[in-house]
Protein backbone atom coordinates (compact mmCIF):
# COMPACT_ATOMS: atom_id res chain seq x y z
CA UNK A 1 0.00 0.00 0.00
CA UNK A 2 1.27 3.59 -0.83
CA UNK A 3 1.06 6.49 1.41
CA UNK A 4 0.54 10.32 0.77
CA UNK A 5 3.22 12.42 1.81
CA UNK A 6 3.21 12.95 5.51
CA UNK A 7 3.01 16.54 6.95
CA UNK A 8 5.84 18.05 9.61
CA UNK A 9 5.83 19.49 12.49
CA UNK A 10 8.72 21.67 13.07
CA UNK A 11 9.74 20.77 17.14
CA UNK A 12 12.44 23.31 18.45
CA UNK A 13 14.63 22.08 20.89
CA UNK A 14 16.87 23.90 23.03
CA UNK A 15 20.20 22.37 23.74
CA UNK A 16 22.69 23.15 26.36
CA UNK A 17 26.14 22.73 25.62
CA UNK A 18 27.93 22.67 28.33
CA UNK A 19 31.65 23.89 28.10
CA UNK A 20 33.91 21.57 30.33
CA UNK A 21 36.99 23.17 31.25
CA UNK A 22 39.82 21.79 31.95
CA UNK A 23 42.93 23.11 34.28
CA UNK A 24 43.81 26.53 35.26
CA UNK A 25 45.30 26.99 31.84
CA UNK A 26 41.58 27.24 30.42
CA UNK A 27 40.84 30.04 32.83
CA UNK A 28 40.12 32.39 30.42
CA UNK A 29 37.84 30.71 28.00
CA UNK A 30 34.41 32.22 27.47
CA UNK A 31 31.27 30.19 28.76
CA UNK A 32 29.66 28.42 25.77
CA UNK A 33 26.17 29.90 25.22
CA UNK A 34 23.03 27.24 23.86
CA UNK A 35 21.96 27.04 20.55
CA UNK A 36 18.62 26.53 19.19
CA UNK A 37 18.51 23.41 16.48
CA UNK A 38 15.45 22.83 14.58
CA UNK A 39 15.00 19.04 13.45
CA UNK A 40 11.56 18.20 10.79
CA UNK A 41 9.51 15.38 12.61
CA UNK A 42 7.04 13.47 10.65
CA UNK A 43 3.27 14.07 11.94
CA UNK A 44 1.84 10.30 10.82
CA UNK A 45 -1.52 10.08 9.48
CA UNK A 46 -3.59 7.59 10.41
CA UNK A 47 -4.95 5.67 6.98
CA UNK A 48 -8.28 5.21 6.78
CA UNK A 49 -8.24 1.53 4.99
CA UNK A 50 -10.58 1.42 1.80
CA UNK A 51 -13.97 -0.13 1.98
CA UNK A 52 -13.84 -3.24 -0.11
CA UNK A 53 -15.89 -2.91 -3.47
CA UNK A 54 -18.36 -5.53 -4.63
CA UNK A 55 -17.10 -7.58 -7.44
CA UNK A 56 -19.56 -6.84 -10.49
CA UNK A 57 -20.71 -9.22 -12.77
CA UNK A 58 -21.00 -6.02 -15.66
CA UNK A 59 -20.70 -2.58 -15.42
CA UNK A 60 -22.16 -0.14 -18.21
CA UNK A 61 -20.42 3.26 -18.87
CA UNK A 62 -19.50 2.79 -14.99
CA UNK A 63 -22.41 1.75 -13.35
CA UNK A 64 -22.55 -2.13 -12.53
CA UNK A 65 -24.45 -5.20 -11.30
CA UNK A 66 -22.81 -7.05 -8.73
CA UNK A 67 -22.55 -10.62 -9.07
CA UNK A 68 -24.69 -11.30 -5.83
CA UNK A 69 -27.83 -9.84 -8.04
CA UNK A 70 -26.49 -11.63 -11.08
CA UNK A 71 -26.69 -15.05 -9.36
CA UNK A 72 -29.76 -14.93 -8.07
CA UNK A 73 -31.22 -13.25 -11.40
CA UNK A 74 -30.46 -16.86 -12.44
CA UNK A 75 -31.70 -18.62 -9.81
CA UNK A 76 -35.10 -16.53 -10.25
CA UNK A 77 -34.59 -17.44 -14.15
CA UNK A 78 -34.11 -21.26 -13.21
CA UNK A 79 -37.07 -21.59 -10.91
CA UNK A 80 -39.11 -19.74 -13.53
CA UNK A 81 -38.24 -22.59 -16.02
CA UNK A 82 -39.04 -25.43 -13.30
CA UNK A 83 -42.39 -24.19 -12.05
CA UNK A 84 -43.20 -23.59 -16.44
CA UNK A 85 -42.20 -27.15 -17.02
CA UNK A 86 -39.50 -25.81 -19.61
CA UNK A 87 -36.52 -27.52 -20.35
CA UNK A 88 -33.58 -25.67 -19.33
CA UNK A 89 -31.32 -24.36 -22.13
CA UNK A 90 -27.38 -25.11 -21.29
CA UNK A 91 -26.33 -23.74 -18.87
CA UNK A 92 -24.20 -21.16 -20.58
CA UNK A 93 -27.33 -20.40 -22.58
CA UNK A 94 -29.16 -19.40 -19.19
CA UNK A 95 -26.49 -17.42 -18.41
CA UNK A 96 -25.91 -15.76 -21.19
CA UNK A 97 -30.00 -15.11 -21.41
CA UNK A 98 -29.36 -13.63 -17.94
CA UNK A 99 -26.73 -11.39 -18.28
CA UNK A 100 -28.01 -9.83 -21.54
CA UNK A 101 -31.39 -8.94 -19.65
CA UNK A 102 -29.54 -7.46 -17.14
CA UNK A 103 -28.06 -5.47 -19.72
CA UNK A 104 -30.58 -4.09 -21.36
CA UNK A 105 -32.57 -2.78 -18.33
CA UNK A 106 -29.39 -1.04 -17.62
CA UNK A 107 -28.70 0.95 -20.43
CA UNK A 108 -32.99 1.61 -20.50
CA UNK A 109 -32.46 3.07 -16.75
CA UNK A 110 -28.97 5.27 -18.45
CA UNK A 111 -31.42 5.72 -21.21
CA UNK A 112 -34.24 7.53 -19.11
CA UNK A 113 -31.62 9.69 -17.02
CA UNK A 114 -30.66 10.84 -19.94
CA UNK A 115 -33.72 11.60 -21.36
CA UNK A 116 -34.76 13.92 -18.15
CA UNK A 117 -36.35 11.05 -15.97
CA UNK A 118 -35.84 11.12 -12.36
CA UNK A 119 -37.96 9.66 -8.96
CA UNK A 120 -36.74 10.34 -5.68
CA UNK A 121 -35.79 8.05 -2.87
CA UNK A 122 -39.45 8.96 -0.91
CA UNK A 123 -41.04 7.80 -4.11
CA UNK A 124 -39.50 4.87 -5.12
CA UNK A 125 -40.35 3.81 -0.74
CA UNK A 126 -43.93 4.90 -1.57
CA UNK A 127 -44.28 2.20 -4.77
CA UNK A 128 -42.64 0.05 -2.46
CA UNK A 129 -45.20 0.38 0.38
CA UNK A 130 -47.75 0.02 -2.32
CA UNK A 131 -46.49 -3.28 -3.14
CA UNK A 132 -46.30 -4.54 0.22
CA UNK A 133 -50.00 -3.64 0.78
CA UNK A 134 -50.94 -5.32 -2.34
CA UNK A 135 -49.32 -8.59 -0.88
CA UNK A 136 -50.59 -8.21 2.07
CA UNK A 137 -47.98 -6.04 4.60
CA UNK A 138 -44.16 -5.57 5.26
CA UNK A 139 -44.02 -9.51 6.10
CA UNK A 140 -45.67 -10.78 3.53
CA UNK A 141 -43.44 -8.44 0.88
CA UNK A 142 -40.17 -9.94 2.91
CA UNK A 143 -41.55 -13.57 2.56
CA UNK A 144 -42.23 -12.71 -1.41
CA UNK A 145 -38.55 -11.48 -1.71
CA UNK A 146 -37.23 -14.65 0.16
CA UNK A 147 -39.35 -17.28 -1.69
CA UNK A 148 -37.79 -15.05 -4.93
CA UNK A 149 -34.49 -15.62 -4.20
CA UNK A 150 -33.94 -11.53 -3.33
CA UNK A 151 -32.52 -9.89 -0.58
CA UNK A 152 -33.43 -6.65 0.66
CA UNK A 153 -31.07 -4.07 -0.72
CA UNK A 154 -30.80 -6.31 -3.99
CA UNK A 155 -34.29 -5.81 -4.73
CA UNK A 156 -34.83 -2.48 -4.28
CA UNK A 157 -32.07 -1.99 -6.47
CA UNK A 158 -33.89 -3.98 -8.66
CA UNK A 159 -37.14 -2.45 -7.79
CA UNK A 160 -35.88 0.92 -8.74
CA UNK A 161 -33.98 0.20 -12.00
CA UNK A 162 -37.05 -1.47 -13.36
CA UNK A 163 -38.53 1.64 -12.77
CA UNK A 164 -36.58 3.52 -15.22
CA UNK A 165 -36.65 0.58 -17.19
CA UNK A 166 -40.50 0.64 -17.98
CA UNK A 167 -40.37 4.22 -17.82
CA UNK A 168 -38.24 4.64 -21.24
CA UNK A 169 -39.32 1.53 -22.82
CA UNK A 170 -42.94 3.17 -22.49
CA UNK A 171 -41.01 6.39 -24.31
CA UNK A 172 -39.69 4.10 -27.32
CA UNK A 173 -43.33 2.80 -27.79
CA UNK A 174 -45.00 5.95 -27.70
CA UNK A 175 -42.76 6.96 -30.24
CA UNK A 176 -43.63 4.26 -32.98
CA UNK A 177 -46.25 6.03 -35.81
CA UNK A 178 -49.44 4.44 -36.13
CA UNK A 179 -48.88 3.80 -39.84
CA UNK A 180 -46.42 2.65 -42.17
CA UNK A 181 -45.71 0.75 -45.77
CA UNK A 182 -47.44 -1.54 -45.74
CA UNK A 183 -48.70 -4.84 -48.30
CA UNK A 184 -51.74 -6.92 -48.34
CA UNK A 185 -50.66 -10.24 -49.72
CA UNK A 186 -52.74 -13.44 -50.45
CA UNK A 187 -50.24 -16.54 -50.52
CA UNK A 188 -50.56 -20.14 -51.92
CA UNK A 189 -47.86 -22.74 -49.94
CA UNK A 190 -47.50 -26.30 -49.97
CA UNK A 191 -44.89 -28.68 -49.05
CA UNK A 192 -43.78 -29.92 -52.29
CA UNK A 193 -41.19 -28.33 -54.88
CA UNK A 194 -42.95 -30.06 -57.89
CA UNK A 195 -46.61 -29.48 -56.10
CA UNK A 196 -45.63 -25.75 -56.54
CA UNK A 197 -44.25 -25.77 -59.85
CA UNK A 198 -47.44 -27.31 -61.22
CA UNK A 199 -49.37 -24.81 -59.19
CA UNK A 200 -47.34 -21.94 -61.07
CA UNK A 201 -47.70 -23.95 -64.26
CA UNK A 202 -51.68 -22.59 -63.63
CA UNK A 203 -51.50 -19.72 -62.74
CA UNK A 204 -49.47 -18.94 -66.10
CA UNK A 205 -51.92 -20.54 -67.91
CA UNK A 206 -54.65 -18.29 -66.85
CA UNK A 207 -56.35 -19.64 -63.55
CA UNK A 208 -57.80 -17.67 -61.15
CA UNK A 209 -55.62 -16.87 -58.20
CA UNK A 210 -58.36 -17.06 -55.53
CA UNK A 211 -59.26 -20.20 -56.71
CA UNK A 212 -56.62 -21.91 -56.28
CA UNK A 213 -55.71 -20.64 -52.95
CA UNK A 214 -58.79 -21.46 -51.11
CA UNK A 215 -57.52 -25.10 -52.30
CA UNK A 216 -54.99 -25.37 -49.79
CA UNK A 217 -56.32 -23.04 -47.59
CA UNK A 218 -60.24 -23.06 -47.41
CA UNK A 219 -60.55 -21.15 -44.18
CA UNK A 220 -58.73 -17.81 -45.44
CA UNK A 221 -58.03 -18.51 -48.67
CA UNK A 222 -54.43 -17.91 -48.52
CA UNK A 223 -54.90 -14.36 -47.14
CA UNK A 224 -51.91 -12.89 -45.01
CA UNK A 225 -53.57 -9.89 -44.39
CA UNK A 226 -51.70 -6.49 -44.16
CA UNK A 227 -48.07 -6.24 -42.71
CA UNK A 228 -45.38 -3.99 -42.41
CA UNK A 229 -41.67 -4.69 -43.21
CA UNK A 230 -40.15 -7.25 -40.57
CA UNK A 231 -43.11 -8.38 -39.55
CA UNK A 232 -42.89 -12.04 -41.61
CA UNK A 233 -40.92 -14.93 -40.02
CA UNK A 234 -40.06 -15.79 -43.77
CA UNK A 235 -37.82 -12.98 -45.37
CA UNK A 236 -37.43 -14.27 -48.55
CA UNK A 237 -40.94 -14.40 -48.41
CA UNK A 238 -41.30 -10.64 -46.81
CA UNK A 239 -38.57 -9.40 -49.82
CA UNK A 240 -41.01 -10.85 -52.72
CA UNK A 241 -43.65 -9.23 -51.31
CA UNK A 242 -42.48 -5.38 -51.09
CA UNK A 243 -40.69 -5.88 -54.54
CA UNK A 244 -43.61 -6.78 -56.72
CA UNK A 245 -46.29 -4.38 -58.29
CA UNK A 246 -49.63 -4.76 -56.64
CA UNK A 247 -51.73 -7.28 -58.89
CA UNK A 248 -48.79 -9.47 -59.69
CA UNK A 249 -47.66 -12.77 -58.76
CA UNK A 250 -43.89 -14.41 -58.06
CA UNK A 251 -42.36 -17.10 -58.62
CA UNK A 252 -41.68 -20.45 -56.11
CA UNK A 253 -39.96 -19.16 -53.33
CA UNK A 254 -38.57 -21.89 -50.96
CA UNK A 255 -38.35 -21.30 -47.08
CA UNK A 256 -37.96 -23.72 -43.71
CA UNK A 257 -41.33 -23.71 -44.12
CA UNK A 258 -42.18 -24.92 -47.42
CA UNK A 259 -42.98 -23.48 -51.01
CA UNK A 260 -44.61 -20.25 -51.61
CA UNK A 261 -46.11 -18.64 -54.61
CA UNK A 262 -47.83 -15.30 -53.22
CA UNK A 263 -49.71 -12.29 -55.05
CA UNK A 264 -49.59 -8.44 -53.83
CA UNK A 265 -53.19 -6.88 -53.38
CA UNK A 266 -52.18 -4.09 -52.40
CA UNK A 267 -49.83 -1.52 -51.28
CA UNK A 268 -50.15 1.42 -49.15
CA UNK A 269 -46.98 3.34 -48.00
CA UNK A 270 -49.13 4.68 -44.56
CA UNK A 271 -51.51 1.66 -43.76
CA UNK A 272 -52.90 2.05 -40.43
CA UNK A 273 -51.00 -0.67 -38.16
CA UNK A 274 -52.94 -4.10 -36.62
CA UNK A 275 -52.76 -4.16 -32.57
CA UNK A 276 -50.42 -6.97 -33.40
CA UNK A 277 -48.22 -5.06 -35.87
CA UNK A 278 -47.88 -1.96 -33.83
CA UNK A 279 -47.17 -4.41 -30.91
CA UNK A 280 -44.14 -6.09 -33.25
CA UNK A 281 -42.85 -2.64 -34.83
CA UNK A 282 -43.01 -1.39 -30.76
CA UNK A 283 -40.91 -4.31 -29.97
CA UNK A 284 -38.27 -3.32 -33.38
CA UNK A 285 -38.13 -0.38 -31.74
CA UNK A 286 -37.00 -1.20 -28.49
CA UNK A 287 -34.55 -3.77 -29.91
CA UNK A 288 -33.00 -1.17 -32.57
CA UNK A 289 -32.52 0.97 -29.99
CA UNK A 290 -30.56 -1.20 -27.58
CA UNK A 291 -28.59 -2.59 -30.02
CA UNK A 292 -27.87 1.15 -31.45
CA UNK A 293 -26.77 1.90 -27.43
CA UNK A 294 -24.72 -1.42 -26.96
CA UNK A 295 -22.51 -0.13 -30.11
CA UNK A 296 -21.09 3.03 -28.30
CA UNK A 297 -21.59 2.13 -24.42
CA UNK A 298 -18.62 1.18 -22.49
CA UNK A 299 -19.93 -2.75 -21.32
CA UNK A 300 -16.96 -4.45 -19.40
CA UNK A 301 -18.39 -8.09 -18.45
CA UNK A 302 -16.11 -10.17 -15.53
CA UNK A 303 -16.01 -13.62 -16.44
Amino acid sequence: MTRSRPNTGRIVLILSLVAILFSSCNTGAKEATPSLVTIDVPTLIPLVPTAPTEPMAVTINGEGITQEEYQQEIQRYQDGLRKAGATPPPDEEQKQQVLDELINQLLLKQGAVEAGYTISAEEIQSRLDQLAQQLGGQEALTAWQKSNFYTGPIFRNAFERSIYATWMRDKLTAEVPLTAEQVHVQQIRVLSESKAQGILAQLNSGTDFSDLAAQYDRLTKGDLGWFPRGYLTQPAVEEAAFTQQPGTYSGVIKTHVGYHIIKVLELDAQHALTPDALQFMQQQAIQNWLAERKTSADINITP
